[in-house]
Formats: structure tokens, C-alpha cells, sequence
């Protein structure tokens, strides 16, 4: 956007507002209340200067030669904002032409204002040379900073940057907005950024582009087309957030992030997914956003686009510790989804002894704790312990109990009892533990369910009737 013509008057005036001179604003201000014209291009300076007035006095004469050019939000603005210069305010109620002047005041008055204006100002602006001389002082003498926003600069003002021997590139963060990737200086890739933030920029190679980068930490990409994500990720050692806002895409699966070995933090923020499975994860990741799902269909059992009813921090723990657990991949599928729709797992439906057992597989305090009841409840119930014979029984101990196991085979040795850590053909009565294992043949066995409890309380009974 070119700069309107300026007049010689205007020039002189705003010559004095750019010096950051009391004398000089004041000078300035006599002036312009004395001016019966419009302030046309001297609008943006005496506004900068108004923004950022320090003596009261000064900004109230300031904002009252500013009354009619302004609406009352930006009137109540200037009044109460005593800081600076506020960027959100500027950028929605001034137009860009309006704001580049402000900051091109802003700078004359504050070289650190540099990086700023030239953010904020077009190609073509005068002052931009000047500015870029000055931001690339300050980097000269102070280094690069918290890194490199892409697009405050032109593309020959980048190259002359990155290419430029005396500035310190120490602290590497990459922030590219609106450019086209492909066009972007070869000498980037030279560089070892730490994080990169990629929004609507252009380009058919973005993962190419992304994977130039292996050492990075932190990775964000806003309002990109993410198609052909890769599967394998693991050259990035070092990476522990990941963040993919593009609202457009759909993800099927997301196995791509068990390849990146150090990852803690992931988010697809609006995106979609095609089924609440996907967020099974191996690791206790944390996902920021719920999402919605592609097709509404049996899991959104809370109203439309709400996935789980089991609260959504739970819903990453216990995606961590099923993934963990040695089910079968299709049986952890069905758990996920029986489980994730409670809202209370009190509310877990009447299960099968050995689906209770499948459960108790999973590291889930919470859950173990109610299939213990129901297992409890069950053994109470059937009254397996009263069927329980010396010479004739076998008992099957399954998984870890609170007792000592081999304390208690000899306990049940002394009542001829016999007792095994393995299935065999002839088992008669099942005490399970936590974290059973190979307790398949619970599908098809005929027994008496005893709890831990209650084969405690038949050993001391026994043990008691023979002193």
C-alpha cells in the first residue's frame, strides 16, 4: 500500500513529533490547534504520540485535536489506555495504511519500535530502510532475540539478515505466516531452530519442508492444508509439543505419534476425527481440545459434537493405561468405548467374570477398584466358598493379591487343599488379584468364584476349629 503524498507543512509538523521532545510536542500541538485544516496525513502521528503521552496534560490537548476523528470506542480507548500501544486495538479499528504510520512515529520516537513497524508496514514504505538498518543494529549488539518472524521482512531484507555474519541467531524460534515456503531463502535450512510456527502459508512440500527441521521442541501449523501426514516421526528426538490447528482435516488414525519418542503435548484443535478409537495412545499424552467427530453416531452420547462422557482429562489417562495393558488391540477398542461413555464407571454395565478380569489388566485405580466390588459381590453372591472340600478341591490363584500367594498355598496345604498359579483342567474354585494373566480359559470353565477375603476368613475359621 503506497503512502499518500505528503505536504511540506505536514512534513514540518510531524518532523517535530518524531524527535520525542517535550518541547518539540508541544511546539507540534500549538500548531496543529492553530491548523484550520484537516489533519489528513498528520492524523497517525498526533495519534501515536497520544497513545503513548506520558504527561496528562499534553494527552488530553492531543485527544481533544483527535475528537472528531474518532468514534467512542476509540475515544474511550485513548482515554483509559495509559501503556502504549496496544497491537489487537490498532489492527481491528484503524486500517493497515493508519497503523504503519503510528508505528512509523512510534519507531522515530523508539528505534526499538523497529521490528514492529516493519511487521506492520508495506513493501513499499519509506522508512523502511531506515528501520531495517536499525532492527538489524539492535540484533548486531543484542542478538537475534527469541528468533525470526518470517514476515516482517521483505525477501531481500531477509536474505541480508540471515546472511549477515555478525548477528547472533542463539535463541532459534521460526514464526512463518502468509509466505510461500518454497520461496523461502535457502539459508534457513541452515539454521538449528528450536520451534517452529507455520499459519497459512503456501506450499505442496510442508512436510519437507517441516522434517528440515529434526531438532525442534515445539511444532505449530495453523490453517494449513495437512494432507499426507507422515507416519514415521522418530528423527524428531527432541520434540515434546506438537499442535496441528488446521480446521479442515480429518484424521483416520493417529499412529504417527508413536513414532515420536519424547512427545508430551499433542492437539488437532477443530479438526475432525473419524472415530473416538484413534485416541487411543500409548503414551499419557496430553491432548488439548476435545474433538468432534466426522460421522455423530453411538459415541456421542451427550449431544451432538461431546465424544465421551467420561471426563475429557480421564480420557487421556485412561487411553494411556489401556494402550498399555496386554489385551488385544480390538478388545482394548471395545473397553475404550464402553468405558469413555460413563460418566461415573460405578455405572460400568453387568459383566462376565472374565470381562471383569479383562479390566483387571488395566493400570486404572479407579476402575480395579469397582471390578474388585463386582468380583467381591459375585463371590458373595454364589457362596463358592461353602463348596470348597479338602482332597477335592483345586483352587486357581490369578494375578497379585494382597497376601503373599506362597504363604497362602501353604496355609491351604495344611487343610489339604491344593492350590496352582496356573490353569489346569481340573480347577474347581478361582480367587482373582490384579492384573490377572493368562485367565483365558475363564470363558470356558465351570468354578466357584472365591474372593481374597473371604478364602482369609475360611483358613483362619479352619485353622481355628483344629487348635
Amino acid at each position: 500500500m503506497e503512502r499518500k503524498e505528503w505536504t511540506k507543512e505536514e512534513n514540518k509538523i510531524a518532523a517535530l513529533l518524531y524527535t520525542n521532545d517535550q518541547v518539540n510536542d508541544q511546539l507540534a500541538l500549538e500548531i496543529i490547534k492553530n491548523w484550520n485544516k484537516p489533519l489528513g496525513n498528520l492524523f497517525a502521528p498526533v495519534l501515536s504520540v497520544a497513545m503513548k503521552a506520558s504527561i496528562p496534560s499534553i494527552k488530553q490537548e492531543l485527544i481533544q485535536v483527535l475528537d472528531k476523528y474518532l468514534n467512542k470506542i476509540q475515544k474511550k480507548h485513548l482515554q483509559e489506555f495509559t501503556t502504549g500501544y496496544d497491537s489487537f486495538f490498532i489492527k481491528d479499528n484503524y486500517s493497515k495504511k493508519i497503523a504503519a504510520e503510528i508505528y512509523f512515529t512510534a519507531f522515530l520516537r523508539d528505534k526499538d519500535m523497529s521490528r514492529i513497524f516493519l511487521k506492520t508496514a508495506s513493501d513499499y514504505h519509506p522508512g523502511r530502510a531506515k528501520a531495517f538498518k536499525a532492527f538489524l543494529d539492535f540484533r548486531i549488539q543484542y542478538g537475534s532475540g527469541s528468533g525470526i518472524e518470517i514476515n516482517m521482512f521483505t525477501k531481500q531484507e531477509l536474505i541480508t539478515y540471515l546472511s549477515h555474519p555478525k548477528v547472533n541467531f542463539s535463541t532459534q524460534t521460526m514464526i512463518i505466516e502468509n509466505e510461500i515456503l518454497d520461496d523461502l531463502p535457502k539459508k534457513i535450512y541452515q539454521l538449528d531452530f528450536k520451534r517452529l510456527y507455520l499459519k497459512k502459508c503456501i506450499g505442496e512440500k510442508l512436510f519437507e519442508f517441516v522434517f528440515s527441521f529434526p531438532n525442534l521442541t515445539f511444532l505449530q501449523i495453523e490453517e494449513m492444508k495437512l494432507d499426507h501426514i507422515p507416519k514415521d516421526w522418530k528423527e524428531f528426538q527432541n520434540l515434546k509439543d506438537l499442535n496441528l490447528f488446521s480446521d479442515s482435516h480429518c484424521f483416520k488414525n493417529l499412529d504417527f505419534l508413536d513414532t515420536i519418542p519424547n512427545l508430551k503435548n499433542f492437539s488437532i484443535g477443530n479438526n475432525e476425527a473419524t472415530n473416538p478409537n484413534i485416541f487411543l495412545n500409548k503414551k499419557k499424552l496430553i491432548l488439548y481440545h476435545e474433538p468432534s467427530l466426522e460421522a455423530f453416531g453411538s459415541f456421542c452420547v451427550n449431544g451432538h459434537g461431546n465424544v465421551f462422557k467420561m471426563p475429557w482429562k480421564k480420557v487421556i489417562n485412561f487411553s494411556s493405561a489401556i494402550r498399555k495393558s496386554n489385551l488385544f488391540f480390538i478388545i482394548q477398542e471395545h473397553y475404550y468405548e464402553m468405558i469413555t461413555k460413563l460418566d461415573n464407571l460405578t455405572n460400568l454395565p453387568e459383566l462376565h467374570i472374565h470381562e471383569l478380569a479383562d479390566l483387571l489388566t488395566i493400570n486404572y485405580y479407579e476402575l480395579n477398584q469397582v471390578c474388585f466390588n463386582r468380583l467381591n459381590k459375585i463371590a458373595e453372591d454364589s457362596n463358592g466358598i461353602n463348596t470348597l472340600m479338602a482332597d477335592q478341591s483345586l483352587i486357581w490363584i490369578l494375578g497379585k493379591l494382597s497376601t503373599k500367594k506362597m504363604n497362602l498355598t501353604i496355609d491351604l496345604e495344611k487343610l489339604n487343599i491344593k492350590s496352582t498359579f496356573k490353569f489346569l483342567p481340573n480347577v474347581t474354585h478361582v480367587v482373582i488379584g490384579k492384573n490377572p494373566k493368562n485367565y483365558r480359559e475363564l470363558r470356558n470353565l465351570d468354578f466357584d468364584l472365591i474372593s481374597e477375603k473371604q478364602l482369609l476368613q475360611f483358613i483362619t475359621k479352619r485353622n481355628n476349629r483344629n487348635l
